[in-house]
């Protein structure tokens, strides 16, 4: 486990870290991807480069003006625990 995690990441770790399966370089990679799914950053031109979840959602309410994406939003919006 690195030095530069995040409260929420050092918690993360320490519930998943009395699991007999759980080694520290697992739930590193765990957390890499998890960062990668919910930070990822599109680089235009990049082949390579994905939309995180929440650039994708930082997209969706610069097009709020549309019905579409209020309805998404509208939808989305509730704060859930996953």
């Amino acid at each position: 486990m690195t030095d530069t995690m995040t409260p929420q990441q050092r918690h993360y770790c320490m519930s998943r870290i009395h699991s007999k399966d759980t080694t520290p370089e697992k739930l590193e990679e765990e957390l890499l991807v998890k960062d990668l799914i919910w930070n990822s950053k599109y680089v235009e031109g990049d082949d390579t480069s994905i939309f995180g979840i929440n650039e994708f959602f930082t997209w969706v309410e610069s097009q709020r003006y549309k019905i579409q994406f209020k309805y998404m939003l509208s939808r989305f919006s509730g704060r859930a625990t996953c």
